[in-house]
């Protein structure tokens, strides 16, 4: 679980309903509740969300509104930990070349999607520039599949105040329409208020946070992807482990750059090759 995202999203609840607590004391709550008024808040921007962009797009942003409470799929331990076992397959397919790499792999198999496609593309010996040119299109496409989940969360976001004004509207004018009985005004226009505050409370709370949250999160991902591609890449050209780490290196911040380790040391088991008869 992300602690950061539920903190600052239960932080920033909270002081709204101490901010209100502070000004109406115990007075009636109920006052700040509406079902209709979240109806038309959320009803109306997720309808628009799906007239202005695909069904898929939609439904994968929904889920995503939940996913972001949860843990990040690339974190600073997942990437040190994928970049040394990186590190491990380069020595080994530098000492034995892609024969030994390949054995080895039969004991630890990759278990994720751009890993296994990179070497996959090494086993079967592409060149250099084609595993660059494959590698590079999956991530491009894996990416802008993300900016599109930004977009359509930004979208929701800058509607989500205007349908909070539509229910307010609609407020008004029932409210005009019983003049007849003022001493119901006050609690009336209350009420046709309180759908523009949802509309700024899920814009600003919900929305709006969650689009930067996947954005940033696509960008690690990201750029953990081109690592990968780059390791692999020096995989083929049959770097040294040495050289393909210290490449890995200079994309890193200096506080990580410890927990880098040396080939030899994650490798101390790597086979021999083997001597000419």
């Amino acid at each position: 679980m992300s602690l950061g995202t539920l903190l600052g999203f239960l932080s920033g609840i909270g002081l709204f309903i101490l901010s209100v607590y502070l000004n109406i004391g115990n007075a009636d709550w109920v006052l700040f509740l509406s079902a209709s008024s979240v109806i038309m808040v959320l009803g109306g921007t997720i309808a628009n969300s799906y007239i202005c962009y695909q069904a898929t797009y939609v439904n994968q942003v929904l889920i995503e509104l939940f996913r972001i409470f949860g843990t990040a799929k690339t974190s600073k331990d997942s990437l040190i930990a994928e970049i040394n076992k990186c590190l491990k397959w380069a020595d080994i397919a530098f000492k034995t070349n892609v024969i030994g790499l390949e054995e080895h792999l039969q004991k630890e198999e990759p278990n994720e999607h751009l890993l296994s496609f990179g070497v996959d593309l090494v086993l079967r010996e592409y060149s250099p520039e084609d595993v660059r040119s494959l590698m590079e299109n999956t991530i491009e496409s894996e990416y802008q599949r993300i900016d599109v989940q930004v977009d359509i969360l930004e979208n929701m976001s800058n509607n989500a105040p205007a349908f909070g004004m539509i229910g307010t509207l609609v407020g008004l004018i029932i409210m005009l329409s019983n003049l007849d009985n003022p001493e119901q005004l006050g609690s009336a226009m209350a009420i046709a208020l309180l759908t523009t505050l949802y509309g700024v409370l899920f814009s600003r709370l919900l929305f709006q946070p969650a689009s930067k949250k996947v954005g940033q999160r696509g960008s690690i991902q990201r750029f953990r992807n081109h690592i990968i591609m780059e390791i692999m890449i020096m995989i083929r050209e049959e770097r040294p482990a040495t050289f393909v780490r210290n490449r890995v290196r200079s994309f890193l911040r200096p506080s990580m750059l410890v927990e880098i380790k040396n080939p030899r040391e994650l490798n101390t088991q790597a086979p021999e090759p083997e001597a000419e008869g």
